[in-house]
């Protein structure tokens, strides 16, 4: 059907990139590369890469995706050879960490992803990871 002739077009229906398990694979996935990544360019830095994949997928995902952030960390810390209670650890602290900084960000520091203000900008560059 043609819109310049008045007559109604059909429009598919709006279907999602990836559903929410495709998305929380995708984060865990990535969150395992760069932490294997990270612990392969060194054994202790002051910078955790994942951590701030994590925060940024919280932020522009939203906080339905943190079980990828545990899923990543529980799988890099099993492939580098921790005990299965240290991996826990490691998954549980990066979940945790994500969420509370996306937490503050949102909810404290009102940062939003779709913010062009100034102040967005810098209650992001102060906020701790």
């Amino acid at each position: 059907m043609h819109a310049f002739r008045g007559e109604p077009t059909y429009t598919a229906p709006h279907r999602p990139l990836l559903s929410d398990a495709g998305w929380l694979l995708l984060l865990a996935a990535a969150y395992f590369l760069t932490a294997r990544a990270s612990m392969q360019l060194a054994y202790t830095s002051f910078v955790w890469l994942p951590a701030g994949l994590g925060l940024a997928a919280l932020l522009l995902g939203g906080l339905r995706l943190a079980p990828g952030i545990a899923v990543g960390a529980l799988a890099a810390q099993y492939s580098a050879g921790a005990s299965t209670p240290m991996c826990l650890l490691f998954a549980l602290g990066g979940m945790l960490s994500a969420l509370t900084a996306a937490w503050v960000l949102q909810r404290k520091l009102h940062f939003s992803r779709w913010s062009t203000r100034a102040t967005s900008c810098r209650s992001s560059a102060w906020a701790p990871s």
